[in-house]
């Protein structure tokens, strides 16, 4: 007990707690969380779809940022990025 934490174990609770609550906003706003990844240096969210409405203006959408990558399965896809909480938010589409 009251044993110090080392510097990795504190800064992956960081990313833990901050993931955590981008996900609960996501969900207070009725987002459907796909998957999440804490290993980067600032944990990804991906969602199930784009943002639009008033949701989109909830999340502040407009400043998005959208790169073109090589599909799956072939052809290509846009993925979007905003950043919620300290986290990236990222969905994908396929044009």
């Amino acid at each position: 007990m009251g044993q110090s934490i080392n510097r990795q174990n504190q800064h992956m609770l960081e990313r833990l707690n901050a993931a955590q609550r981008a996900v609960r906003q996501l969900i207070d706003l009725g987002v459907t969380v796909t998957h999440i990844d804490i290993e980067s240096s600032m944990p990804s969210i991906w969602i199930q779809r784009e943002p639009s409405g008033r949701l989109a203006n909830q999340l502040r959408v407009s400043d998005a940022r959208t790169t073109i990558r090589p599909a799956p399965g072939g052809g290509r896809e846009s993925v979007t990025s905003i950043a919620v909480n300290g986290c990236r938010i990222t969905w994908s589409r396929h044009p």
